[in-house]
Formats: C-alpha cells, sequence, structure tokens
C-alpha cells in the first residue's frame, strides 16, 4: 500500500502530511553525528592514525605516494558541447524524472539544442567552485525495510534528483575517476569501473 502509519511515542500518525514531516525530520538528522567529536570517533580516529603509521612503508602505500608525486594536482576542467552532447545521448531513459519533471528522454531528444547552453552552465560552476541549490533538490521516497512498519527507523530514503543533476554528477565524477586511474595501482579495484 501506499499509505505508510507511523507511531511516535503513544501515538499512530496516517495523515501523509504528518508522515511526511516525521520522515523529514528524521532524514535531515540522520547524519547529524557523522564527524562529530564523541569518545567513539577520537578513538577511531586514533585507530586510523595508527593504521597510517603501521602501513607507511608498505610497498603499495609507496607506489601510491610517488604516483601522487608524478601527477598534477586534482583540479576540474571545463567540458566541451560535443562532450556534453555525448553524455546527455547516453543518459538512461528509463530513469525517473526528479523534481524539475523532466525527462531524460526529451533532454536526449533536445540534445543537440541544449548542449551549449548545459555546457556553459556546468562550466561556470566548474569555475566558481559551487553546485547549484537547485540541482540539490530531490524527489525522497521512504522504502520499508524490515520489521515493524509503524517504526521511522525501518525506511530508508530513495532520492530521485533531476536529470541535470544527474548529468552534472556524471560529468564530474568521470574527471575524478580518470584523475585517480592514474594515481592508483592496478591491484586497487574497490569502487572502479571494470577493476572487480
Amino acid at each position: 500500500s501506499n499509505v505508510i502509519s507511523l507511531k511516535e511515542g503513544d501515538k499512530i500518525y496516517s495523515d501523509p502530511s504528518d508522515v511526511c514531516n516525521i520522515f523529514n525530520d528524521f532524514f535531515a538528522t540522520l547524519a547529524n553525528d557523522i564527524g562529530t567529536k564523541n569518545k567513539n570517533c577520537t578513538i577511531e580516529i586514533a585507530n586510523i592514525e595508527l593504521t597510517f603509521e603501521h602501513f607507511k612503508d608498505h610497498p603499495s602505500i609507496s607506489v601510491i605516494t610517488n604516483m601522487c608525486q608524478k601527477t598534477n594536482p586534482f583540479s576540474f576542467h571545463e567540458v566541451t558541447p560535443m562532450y556534453v552532447e555525448q553524455k546527455i545521448k547516453k543518459l538512461n531513459s528509463k530513469k525517473a524524472p526528479g523534481p524539475d519533471t523532466i525527462p531524460a528522454k526529451l533532454l536526449k531528444i533536445v540534445c543537440q539544442e541544449v548542449s551549449q547552453d548545459m555546457s556553459d552552465i556546468i562550466n561556470l560552476c566548474i569555475r566558481r567552485g559551487i553546485f547549484p541549490d537547485d540541482m540539490k533538490l530531490a524527489d525522497l521516497t521512504p522504502i520499508y525495510k524490515k520489521l515493524d512498519a509503524f517504526c521511522k527507523d525501518n525506511y530508508r530514503p530513495v532520492n530521485v534528483f533531476s536529470v541535470l543533476s544527474k548529468l552534472f554528477e556524471i560529468i564530474l565524477a568521470e574527471q575524478v575517476c580518470l584523475h585517480f586511474n592514474d594515481v592508483f595501482s592496478n591491484f586497487l579495484s574497490a569502487y572502479r569501473k571494470r577493476y572487480s
């Protein structure tokens, strides 16, 4: 069913507006403790520093360090309209549109007409070092995971961003990956395409 009911304290909320507000508060504050300094975090940082110290002379760390010294520092570079057009053509037409309701299929149809403007926007964002606030908006759907369906902790958020946001992310992610492909050893495979 599309109707979600949640229990908060001794009360059950079924009104979509109430449920939406509960999820909004819950998901918006879910990551608040990440990076805060508490006892466990301090221990984890100490353990990481000890691990770095322990493995500083390991051959793989030495190779990565040497490769980093040989390569230029990373920075995003501007893109051409032709490159943006190629990326638009590769978008998945079956993905749902985000809050702007622009489907990928429509963008693919008009890619030649919009590639110049899109590359101008992306290049301006790269020059200024910003990611536009409108591209951060997403349609959020709470997906039930397990156990008690009345408990908000048993839902995970699934975000659907706008197709323009996805395009921007694809372009920036590719630049980051290309840079680190020259730094990382061929034997490091985690989170790298075609390296598993």
